[in-house]
């Protein structure tokens, strides 16, 4: 389990690791640029680099650029540009600046001299998790400079120039290959701006029990020990009724393939017993498929006057998914609002068409999953796309709580939340932004969720699984041969 933590957040943890542990904050400085030192070692194994120049400021974040430097300098040519002030360090920090001066590592002193010596490698170690997007116009034209050094670059926590809580980044922030982060992943490499300066973020090991860290972070993410604990061993003595009957109602005239793709997904990820109620059978319709085909109304879509005929086949489901290729017509909607109604005690999952059914006025249940992509959350909360993307954490907490159900916001990363717990699903690629692909994540989710009591739960590991399917896919073919139906072949690779 992965757990994260924004500013406020870290800095409580360190003042308990040192008030309540008695962890000397020396102690965790050395531990930090030690633990540091031996991945930065392991990053450089394959590559030639001679020279490092260290950027280092005033406040701890610099203390662990000094710390980092000199043990960096029995092996590299290692020089630091310091950029802060001497009065305003801390004990700690002032330690380290003293060593390195003592062992005569360079200082230089100009950014052109950074520049022109064009080292191999450079470590940013200026502000560290107290930054956020608002440099001062000295700091931004400093790192505008530097970002156009074509060298290898890590920062050290954080990159100078974002914010940890929100991943919004000034324009000029250090821009890297690797982050190194303290005590636990932070909230903002991992969110908006942040996915696409922090490089690849790797934890430091800063002599602190990792158990502490939970009590501390009020958001996590999934990663795959817990999806293999979460899975559930099937006994011998098992039958279909065991493993969920889902009712997924889905498909139109022009988009049947919507309902066949969820299906299959479904009895493909494990479900006992699935039924879709569509206009038609599509023709890759898996056989294990129980399908109810309805006469379509004069819009291809399915009728609101076959309802009480749908209720009958939904009372037998233990989850219902509705909403993938309904399209938007009155009439389909309105039979979707009937459906939702008549089971607000089972377990639901509306996506695609029938969150046309939801808006700021709706009251669900607990047991409710919403699965919108941005612009149908937009519809649903009426907020601009952009605000939301810029605060999606909060703002899907905010409404999960408004709506007393459970959204997971599809993205990258997808956010998924309830009313009090937040989890983050990591895996994933643009490889799933094609046709489809949202249907087979309700399939996948519908038998998960007959499985597991909790949604939250539910959620996370299909989602997981969903985007491990891509990533995998992506290793060993392209970003652009994925399709829905290749999802679902894949799934067979997982045992649920």
């Amino acid at each position: 389990m992965k757990y994260f933590l924004n500013k406020e957040q870290s800095y409580e943890l360190d003042k308990f690791a040192i008030n309540e542990l008695a962890i000397p904050s020396q102690v965790l400085m050395e531990n930090a640029a030690h633990s540091t030192f031996n991945i930065i070692n392991n990053i450089l194994k394959s590559r030639n680099v001679k020279n490092i120049v260290v950027l280092c400021g005033s406040g701890n974040n610099g203390g662990d650029g000094f710390a980092i430097a000199r043990y960096l300098c029995d092996e590299y040519n290692v020089s630091i540009y310091f950029n802060g002030n001497v009065s305003k360090m801390s004990p700690e920090t002032l330690v380290n600046y003293n060593i390195c001066k003592n062992l005569k590592i360079p200082f230089i002193k100009d950014i052109t001299d950074v520049v022109d010596s064009e080292p191999d490698l450079i470590i940013e170690s200026l502000i560290g998790i107290g930054a956020d997007e608002n440099l001062n116009d000295k700091l931004s034209k400093f790192l505008e400079q530097i970002n156009k050094i074509k060298s290898l670059k890590i920062a050290i926590d954080s990159p100078a120039g974002l914010n940890i809580n929100t991943g919004i980044a000034h324009l000029n922030s250090f821009k890297t290959d690797y982050t190194i982060t303290m005590f636990s992943e932070k909230l903002g490499l991992f969110i908006n701006d942040g996915l696409n300066i922090s490089g690849k973020v790797i934890k430091a090991n800063l002599g602190f029990p990792s158990s502490f860290i939970p009590q501390f972070s009020n958001i996590k993410s999934f990663e795959l020990d817990d999806i293999e604990f979460l899975r559930q061993v099937r006994d011998l003595n098992s039958s279909k009724f065991d493993f969920g009957r889902i009712c997924i109602i889905a498909g139109s005239k022009d988009m049947l393939g919507a309902g066949a793709l969820a299906a299959n997904a479904a009895i493909s990820a494990g479900a006992g017993l699935v039924h879709l109620v569509s206009t038609d059978r599509h023709s890759a319709l898996l056989p294990e498929v129980i399908c109810h085909t309805f006469p379509q109304n004069d819009f291809g879509t399915l009728s609101l006057k076959y309802l009480n005929e749908i209720l009958e086949i939904t009372a037998k489901s233990d989850v219902i998914a509705i909403g993938p290729g309904l399209s938007n017509y009155s009439d389909v909607l309105n039979l979707a609002i009937k459906i939702i109604e008549a089971n607000e005690n089972k377990k639901i999952i509306i996506d695609a068409d029938a969150l046309k059914c939801v808006d700021e006025n709706s009251e669900l249940t607990s047991n409710f999953i919403l699965t919108p992509h941005l612009g149908e959350f937009s519809n649903i909360t009426k907020l601009d796309r952009t605000k939301i993307a810029q605060n999606r954490i909060d703002i899907v907490k905010k409404w999960a709580k408004k709506l007393n159900c459970n959204i997971v916001l599809k993205g990258y990363p997808t956010i998924i939340s309830d009313k009090t717990e937040t989890i983050l699903n990591l895996t994933g690629n643009p490889a799933l932004a094609s046709a489809g692909s949202g249907d087979v994540l309700t399939g996948i989710l519908a038998a998960i969720y007959a499985l597991f009591d909790n949604p939250i739960e539910a959620s996370a590991i299909a989602t997981y699984i969903h985007g491990d399917i891509a990533d995998k896919f992506i290793q060993k073919y392209s970003k652009s041969g994925l399709t829905a139906s290749k999802i679902i072949n894949e799934l067979k690779k997982y045992e649920i």
